[in-house]
């Protein structure tokens, strides 16, 4: 990029090269179309995002996906973006970081802009939030946080340091029998969990499979990844409608069953039929129906066309050939029942397979197993107490996997293709947090006091918004309160000087005593605020006490309590500030667990508090001098996080 011009404004060329050395670092341009980029905002006076789209060189998905990067607090309040994952016309994925933990998380979300989202991809996105809320698996990416963020809704995840079934595949094509059994079983595993938690994922394929290095203890055979169900942004659970349109397909194609064609209200035996399907991708080195399209596919699966299942790899044994069969049946009826029955069938299977493996009219040794071992059938819980049995075989691990997965989007521009790019449906699916032998390490507290002490507590179920841009429903609120927008078109609940309002802390059902709540307010300058922390106790001689208040100004948050506290409650934490009334918002969160309060704003802990479990605990917002906003106000019952068995 030597030899452009300088520019007027350096702190507008400074936004130009923050914006094109994104769009370089993350692979939507090469270096040469980054320097027209620049070169076109100097001659025409436009910023750098307008030169891309007008050069045609970046799609506006893409454009609004740097633009968040580039301003990287801005996609949800406590997290950093720090890289692009993957990319579509409806959704977005990044690498972040969780400032208050100090750990690498995924956040998806949508663009709010396209027409995509605003009809199937905010449903769907949500959807997927209500579903793996629910879930507790090592086989299932875990959901750790979601909500609203300036009318944008994202979901925050574990993020997996691997790859999708799809590139594993194409990296070893074709796939032992062994070693796709053995990645069927778990799948199978993962989803029983599901079913047993009401929800059918309704769009498994190898694209939603995402590989990685075993746990230690997990007992899988060598040459075995570990593997973690995604994106349930299709998931059904009882009494669920559909989301997209009336007529429109559900589920990819050459992956779908026969019936979740003409209904989405599809049980278990879809997602095995989908597994069969993906079991042949695994057997062929390429997925079910190849050379058709999809409406060809569609076309021929309705009228109960089974062809492709002939095309299977004529290595494959009898056995395995008879078992995918079973599973992928036209007719619900005459297909594998449900997943503990596959589950059975599967370990019949490869015990057929131990020591030999049949291919063609030649017989090789079985590199996945190994004969003459005493390691024990190995049981691994999950957090909810969910069993699942390993098959016996020696503990070992695959080779090193590559960061990311991805599949290559259409050359647009002639610019280089990009990893792991979203569909329209966001049904791809995304690399997200991190490999489950690190759960029991990241759930461990953290040493350093200015931390959240938090880290063995995760969210139970989904945010129940206190503020939804049209009404609060709290308990009760004095002064004037009203609801309002700022310069992004976001709704804000707007507090005038002397306004107060009390927040329970506990869920909108009661029934929880360790919860989570959030807020984020706006303090112009010369504004403060502050919010004090009730008890009441039953009996007690001065009920409704204060026993702490957090002050909020401009340029700090300050806490004091008369309760006895953890950390440092005298020292400040200094706040960013803005001349503008709207464009600086700063997110507070309170945490009641078990016999405690903690107070943290920007994601730094500024105290926690001793409270009996059986009082009473609320909070007051008051505003004290100026007018207030809020935003993104909403609680969530907490729950303990049980450490995997080593």
């Amino acid at each position: 990029m030597n030899g452009l011009l300088d520019v007027a404004d350096p702190d507008t060329h400074s936004r130009n090269l923050d914006f094109v050395s994104h769009a370089v670092g993350n692979e939507l341009l090469p270096p040469h179309h980054a320097e027209t980029i620049l070169q076109h905002t100097q001659r025409y006076g436009v910023d750098a995002a307008d030169a891309a789209l007008q050069l045609s060189l970046l799609l506006p998905h893409e454009v609004e996906a740097l633009q968040l990067l580039c301003d990287p607090t801005s996609c949800f309040s406590g997290y950093e973006l720090s890289k692009l994952i993957g990319c579509g016309a409806a959704g977005m994925v990044f690498r972040a970081r969780q400032v208050a933990l100090d750990r690498d998380v995924a956040i998806k979300t949508i663009n709010p802009h396209s027409r995509t989202a605003q009809t199937t991809g905010e449903p769907r996105i949500q959807r997927e939030a209500h579903a793996i809320a629910r879930l507790r698996h090592p086989g299932i990416v875990a959901a750790i946080d979601s909500g609203f963020h300036h009318g944008r809704f994202c979901i925050v995840m574990e993020l997996v340091e691997g790859e999708t079934l799809v590139d594993f595949i194409a990296r070893n094509k074709p796939l032992s029998e062994s070693v796709a059994w053995h990645i069927v079983r778990q799948v199978a595993h993962a989803l029983s969990y599901a079913a047993a938690n009401g929800i059918v994922h309704r769009d498994i394929k190898p694209a939603n499979l995402l590989l990685c290095e075993p746990p230690a203890g997990t007992g899988l055979p060598e040459g075995v990844p570990w593997v973690k169900v995604a994106d349930f942004g299709l998931a059904s659970d009882h009494g669920s409608n559909q989301i997209t349109a009336t007529g429109a397909t559900l589920g990819s194609p050459a992956y779908v069953a026969p019936e979740q064609l003409s209904d989405s209200h599809v049980n278990v035996q879809a997602d095995i039929y989908s597994l069969g399907a993906t079991l042949f991708h695994m057997f062929n080195g390429h997925p079910p129906c190849t050379g058709q399209s999809p409406l060809t596919t569609i076309m021929r699966k309705s009228i109960g066309d089974q062809q492709w299942r002939d095309e299977l790899d004529t290595r494959v044994s009898e056995a395995s050939r008879t078992l995918f069969h079973e599973m992928t049946q036209s007719s619900p009826s005459e297909r594998i029942a449900d997943h503990a029955l596959l589950v059975d069938r599967i370990d019949r299977v490869l015990k057929q397979l131990d020591g030999v493996e049949v291919s063609g009219s030649n017989t090789r040794h079985n590199p996945t197993r190994q004969r003459g071992t005493t390691d024990p059938e190995i049981v691994l819980a999950d957090a909810s107490g969910y069993e699942e049995p390993i098959a016996d075989a020696r503990p070992s691990s695959v080779n090193a996997i590559p960061q990311a997965a991805h599949e290559h989007a259409d050359s647009h521009s002639n610019r280089h293709s990009f990893g792991l790019t979203l569909t329209v449906g966001l049904a791809t699916a995304v690399v997200f947090a991190t490999v489950a032998w690190k759960l029991k390490q990241r759930f461990q507290p953290e040493e350093i006091a200015s931390k959240l002490p938090t880290t063995d507590w995760v969210v139970d179920g989904f945010p129940q918004p206190l503020f939804n841009g049209s009404s609060v429903p709290f308990l009760r609120k004095s002064g004037a309160w009203s609801v309002g927008s700022v310069s992004d078109g976001s709704r804000v609940l707007v507090a005038d000087e002397g306004s107060q309002m009390t927040v329970p802390l506990t869920t909108l059902d009661g029934n929880s005593s360790d919860v989570r709540l959030r807020f984020a307010t706006n303090l112009p300058p010369g504004s403060e605020a502050e919010v004090r922390f009730r008890m009441d106790a039953p009996g007690v001689k001065e009920p409704d006490v204060v026993i702490g208040t957090l002050h909020l100004t401009a340029n700090e948050a300050r806490f004091q309590s008369s309760t006895p506290t953890q950390d440092r409650p005298s020292d400040a934490i200094s706040l960013s500030s803005s001349e503008s009334e709207s464009s600086v918002f700063h997110q507070v969160v309170v945490f009641r667990r078990q016999g405690e309060i903690t107070v943290a704003v920007e994601g730094q802990s500024l105290g926690t508090m001793k409270v009996p479990d059986h009082v009473t605990a609320s909070l007051e917002l008051v505003s004290r001098s100026g007018r207030l906003h809020f935003a993104d106000v909403d609680v969530i019952a907490l729950k303990p996080f049980p450490s995997l068995p080593n």
